[in-house]
This record gives structure tokens, sequence and C-alpha cells, in this order.
């Protein structure tokens, strides 16, 4: 059974966080999912606000300092160091830019740990097969057309 990673957001025990769907280790592909371990630190602090998460094109520097979980940015220096050593003997950027924008794009996911956490709650409970409530698509358009023409 998982339990929530941040009891300091909710109150609930820690435990594990589910791994995560298609970690990308580089350019090489996928690699191996990650679970973070039993009595993981809590991250202090609100959620980054959306104004100061990286915008396209941020500087690695800019990436690193807005991810919130501290094994994020462990994770990024490793790829960071390893994309900058394989564009020094390819010399390609391809690889170090394609990596960038993928830690950027993880700092938005990440930015908000409560909804992080929900999310990835319920990615486990889907891959254990859960039947979970769902609204039909129509309901969902009928909300969206309503906002619109307010």
């Amino acid at each position: 059974m998982t339990t929530n990673a941040y009891p300091a957001a909710t109150g609930t025990p820690t435990a594990c966080l589910p791994s995560r769907l298609g970690r990308r280790r580089g350019n090489s592909g996928f690699g191996p999912a990650r679970r973070y371990g039993v009595g993981m630190a809590s991250p202090v602090g609100a959620p980054t606000p959306a104004s100061s998460l990286p915008p396209q094109g941020a500087s690695p520097r800019v990436i690193r300092d807005s991810l919130t979980i501290p094994e994020d940015r462990d994770e990024f220096d490793r790829e960071y160091k390893r994309a900058l050593a394989t564009a020094a003997e390819t010399m390609e950027l391809a690889g170090v830019h394609a990596m960038l924008e993928q830690w950027r794009r993880r700092a938005w996911v990440t930015h908000d740990l409560e909804v992080y956490q929900r999310m990835m709650d319920r990615i486990e409970r889907l891959r254990r097969g859960e039947a979970l409530p769902s609204v039909p698509v129509e309901e969902v358009r009928a909300v969206i057309r309503e906002r619109l023409s307010r």
C-alpha cells in the first residue's frame, strides 16, 4: 500500500512515493522507475508560484533551483554532467537541450507537491487495476462550454 511521502503537506505518515512513469535517462531511452525510500525528508515551504517556474529556454541553474524534490536536484546534477560529457565527445548540443527541457517540464509538474502526490497516488492505483471514479467526457465538455461562455 502506498501512502504519502510528504507528511508536512498532508499529515499522512511517511512511506514511499510510487515509481514515476517513464523516467527519462538522458537521451538513451527510458530507464527503470525509481522509488523513494522510507523516511525521506519532507520538503519545506509552500508550492512554488507559477510565475517563478522556469520559462522555456531557462538556464540550467534556474531549472535546477526550481526543482522542489531534493532527490531530483541530485539526479539533475548527474544527468547534466553526463549530457555535457556526451556533448564534449560528440560536439553536439541537442542532447543537452533535450535534457534541460525534460527537467524544465519536471519542475512544472512537481512544483505543487500535494497535487503531484495525488497524481502519483492515482497512477499507482491505476497500475494495480483499481477502478477509479471518473466523469463522462460529455459532462466535462459541458463544464468547459459553460465556463467559456461566461
